[in-house]
């Protein structure tokens, strides 16, 4: 009788952990860049994905759309030097940017140019963060748009997202 207990929670204990792995690989989504060169994974139950109609490659829209995340992959290079010019002509079309910040930092071992920039759009103060990444295709950007009073409470929401970008090697 004991035998069959102990194989019964062992069968049950399977079962459980074999369902976990599933949920888990059910619920992983993947975006693979254009140059096939990125990847990003996410999970499809916190974010939607739309590649349709946008002049990014992805966009990324968390369950709330609290937090919208574009991502491209440009066919050029943009230099450390030029990155804050071109942040302002990007984003000046959009609203005021009221600062930029742009700094080393790595993400996943690869080393980025990161910034974060404040826009003033229709009276709201719209914070972007994000980073450009110059590899073997090009430069790629991914960047991150977040309500002033919502950056805190989603940073760590925005970190996590962070971990499913790499370089496919």
């Amino acid at each position: 009788m004991k035998n069959i207990i102990v194989i019964a929670s062992l069968l049950f204990y399977c079962k459980i952990s074999a369902q976990s792995s599933y949920d888990f690989a059910d619920r992983r989504g993947s975006y693979i860049s254009r140059n096939n060169v990125y990847e990003i994974q996410y999970d499809k139950t916190n974010w939607k994905i739309d590649t349709a109609k946008t002049e990014w490659d992805v966009d990324f829209d968390d369950k709330f759309k609290l937090i919208r995340i574009n991502f491209i992959e440009l066919s050029s290079f943009i230099g450390e030097k030029k990155m804050k010019a071109s942040l302002k002509d990007q984003f000046g079309k959009l609203g005021k940017v009221k600062h930029i910040k742009v700094y080393k930092k790595k993400i996943n071992g690869l080393d980025v140019d990161y910034f974060e920039l404040d826009l003033m759009y229709y009276g709201n103060i719209w914070k972007y963060q994000g980073f450009y990444y110059s590899g073997r295709s090009g430069t790629v950007q991914l960047d991150v748009r977040v309500q002033e009073e919502g950056i805190k409470m989603l940073q760590p929401q925005i970190d996590e997202f962070y971990k499913g970008f790499r370089e496919i090697k």
